[in-house]
């Protein structure tokens, strides 16, 4: 079930970007519209200062904002944003890839 709120002033969106494999030119369409909207970017710590960079060549007077804190306290700052009327978009860093899991070595008969 899904509940209508009304809005007493507009509202913003939040949009979760991924910062892809670092390399600026790999970020896709969606996410440069994203981020050329958004009035606040909340940046994760491990996002590549390469993308970083881009975002600010697009947008000089972007606000960036690094994320400190408990998961929680960066979703009230994302909210914050979003009440007051600007979009807000989160730049999460790049998924780092696991490491298959060891194989335990077992004797030959």
């Amino acid at each position: 079930m899904t509940r209508l709120r009304k809005n007493a002033g507009s509202s913003g969106r939040i949009v979760f970007v991924g910062a892809g494999p670092g390399d600026p030119g790999m970020l896709t369409a969606r996410a440069m519209a994203a981020l050329a909207e958004a009035g606040v970017v909340l940046v994760d710590p491990g996002v590549p200062a390469a993308v970083q960079d881009a975002v600010r060549e697009q947008q000089p007077a972007l606000e960036l904002t690094p994320t400190v804190g408990e998961p929680a306290e960066v979703a009230k700052s994302a909210v914050e944003a979003a009440k007051k009327g600007r979009g807000s978009t989160r730049a999460r860093r790049p998924a780092t890839r696991r490491k298959p899991a060891a194989r335990k070595k077992t004797a030959k008969r």
